[in-house]
């Protein structure tokens, strides 16, 4: 028997539509790759991640080339013992009032403002509202500078992704906290709002843009609830605005999702047409 072209067309485009709606899956290879030194969003011209290790010369000195004239807020990091200064958009608007602790040097929240930021009011928003939307292992992570902001760098694999397809191997967020040497001080960075960073080794659920680098690899995490880490026993570690309660304290309810639960949640938006 013999279909007609009509037919055979009808069939594929059925066939195209299905892969869309499904979700990029992956094997877990458990190999990572060298952190990159810097990287650079797209239409900057000096880089946006300078790893510690390169942010200094020999001579002690910060890194003219890596930071280029951004490097105004380290050199208040590194010379100014600080009560938690807050940052908004780069410069110090307040203290939270918290003494420096011996041999650690307290840097507080920074706040950016950005136009037409994504909803994430709730973990559905996050989901709605997403370029890409991924299930990943993290594989590595470096200390150092992301806009002058110290922290982490990690390296994540995709396991599963929707909404943009995700062709490389490996892929890179940031998350402004961690504790780490630097220029003769040991720099703490806090940020109350974000859930504590996952592991090596460990899973994440990401709601971000597309890859916003010139290479390609680099999600630029715009808002807390765009993080949200996998603990070993497959619970979630949300961040404070998908778990407060009436009087602001985060806290876990009974009704907050799984891992295998979100990505169910996740399954059943995108049947429904919507992002990602």
């Amino acid at each position: 028997m013999t279909r007609s072209p009509i037919i055979i067309g009808a069939l594929l485009v059925a066939a195209m539509l299905a892969a869309q709606a499904s979700a990029q899956t992956r094997q877990a290879t458990q190999h990572s790759n060298p952190i990159p030194e810097t990287l650079t969003l797209a239409g900057a011209t000096v880089p946006t991640w300078v790893a510690a290790s390169v942010a200094l010369t020999p001579s002690g000195e910060l890194n003219a080339v890596a930071f280029g004239g951004e490097s105004a807020r380290i050199r208040e990091i590194l010379d100014t013992p600080s009560d938690q200064p807050v940052y908004f958009n780069g410069k110090v608007v307040g203290y939270q009032d918290r003494s420096s602790m011996a041999g650690c040097r307290p840097v507080g929240a920074s706040f950016f403002d950005y136009p037409n930021p994504p909803r994430r009011g709730s973990l559905d928003d996050a989901i709605a509202d997403s370029k890409v939307a991924l299930l990943g292992r993290i594989t590595s992570k470096a200390y150092g500078f992301y806009a002058g902001d110290p922290g982490q760098l990690f390296q994540v694999e995709p396991l599963r992704s929707y909404g943009q397809a995700l062709t490389k191997a490996r892929y890179y967020f940031f998350v402004p906290i961690g504790r780490f040497k630097f220029g003769g001080i040991e720099i703490c960075k806090t940020d109350e709002r974000y859930a504590q960073p996952p592991q090596v080794g460990g899973e994440v659920f990401l709601f971000v843009g597309a890859p916003a680098d010139r290479e390609g690899v680099l999600f630029h995490v715009l808002d807390p609830g765009d993080v949200v880490v996998v603990e070993p026993d497959g619970s979630l570690r949300l961040p404070r605005q998908y778990t407060a309660g009436e009087e602001g304290v985060a806290k876990r309810s009974s009704s907050t999702p799984t891992s295998s639960e979100l990505l169910a949640r996740m399954d059943a938006a995108r049947a429904k047409g919507a992002h990602p």
